[in-house]
């Protein structure tokens, strides 16, 4: 687990978490921790395994250092509302289930589609995609603490909107993030390791993943009355 508390550009968290470093394909240096968060985000056939094993380390490990109580997810580009059955939802559910925090998928929304960030730069993410989201805080109590997840950080534009959103609305909650990969450039490659990570994936990929999947996707299917 990387802790991230305290980098410039996430000072206005109170913390902030990343499970590994992430290089993107187009790089020499996209290595195998890598290709496992693009399995995790592929849809729409799931990586079962990957998304247990994933959502299993990350929960084992945000248990041990943070006590939210609430979890929210991050939308994607083509989310207006969060959509059943997507990877982050089986992650949220878990770091939600096993930190003993509530998940709360419909609060937060969008009013309107964004472009995939892949496509734009630093500038054109922010101006993009700032003012889109939007918080419905009758589901969440002011002075509490809250979890974003996200899969990928690169401009830190997504999560930085959704604190502006939740703060404000809820000027005292107390803000935290996770996301499975903190974006590098290459140049960073040299002082990036993510073999406790690797380790930690080989480690959890000897245990029942099949049962802690089904049973987060029971879980799921409640959350949404399904």
């Amino acid at each position: 687990m990387l802790d991230l508390t305290g980098y410039m550009e996430f000072q206005d968290f109170s913390g902030i978490y990343a499970l590994c470093n992430y290089f993107s394909r187009k790089t020499r240096y996209h290595d195998e921790a890598s290709e496992l968060i693009n399995l995790f985000k592929q849809e729409p056939r799931f990586e079962k395994k990957v998304i247990s094993v994933i959502t299993r380390i990350a929960s084992d490990g945000l248990r041990k250092i943070i006590k939210p109580d609430y979890v929210l997810r991050a939308l994607g580009s083509k989310e207006i509302r969060v959509t059943w059955r997507k990877p982050l939802d089986y992650l949220a559910l878990g770091i939600a289930l096993a930190c003993r925090a509530e998940y709360k998928p419909f609060a937060l929304a969008k009013d309107k589609w964004t472009s995939d960030s892949r496509m734009l730069g630093t500038l054109e993410r922010h101006l993009q995609i700032s003012n889109t989201y939007k918080l419905d805080q009758s589901q969440i109590k002011n002075k509490s603490t809250i979890l974003i997840v996200d899969d990928l950080t690169t401009t830190q534009a997504t999560l930085k909107v959704i604190l502006q959103v939740i703060k404000e609305k809820l000027p005292e909650a107390k803000c935290l993030a996770f996301v499975l990969g903190r974006s590098r450039f290459p140049y960073e490659a040299p002082s990036c390791n993510n073999e406790n990570f690797l380790s930690d994936y080989k480690s959890y990929n000897t245990h029942d993943w099949e049962e802690y999947f089904d049973n987060l996707h029971k879980q799921l299917r409640e959350v949404y009355k399904i």
